[in-house]
């Protein structure tokens, strides 16, 4: 079970804000109107927050980083410049797979 699904379960009460804007995902991010208790409807663009310039040491790192990972790795990535110059060099790659507890700015772009 997924720890956003096993929190409602557990919870007292659920309320939804419920935006069109914002972009549908995988996984279990789906969760039924009867599971709501309230749900607040908006229409708000989305917060976004544009990563900044990768410097040029941030880059020979990502591209040293990307020269180790092969086609079908699971990454797990931080935050800051070295995930993102990483990222940026891992365009070419296949089969790439996600496993983080939180997005960076370029995985966001990825």
């Amino acid at each position: 079970m997924d720890i956003s699904l096993a929190a409602i379960h557990t919870a007292k009460y659920v309320i939804a804000q419920v935006n069109p804007r914002v972009p549908r995902t995988h996984g279990d991010g789906l969760i039924p109107v009867s599971m709501l208790h309230a749900a607040i409807d908006v229409d708000e663009p989305v917060y976004q927050v544009l990563p900044g310039e990768i410097s040029a040491l941030d880059r020979k790192i990502g591209q040293n980083v990307a020269s180790l990972v092969e086609d079908g790795a699971t990454l797990q990535l931080g935050i800051g410049g070295i995930p993102n110059a990483t990222l940026s060099e891992l365009i070419h790659h296949k089969g790439l797979g996600i496993h983080t507890e939180m997005f960076s700015d370029g995985l966001l772009i990825w």
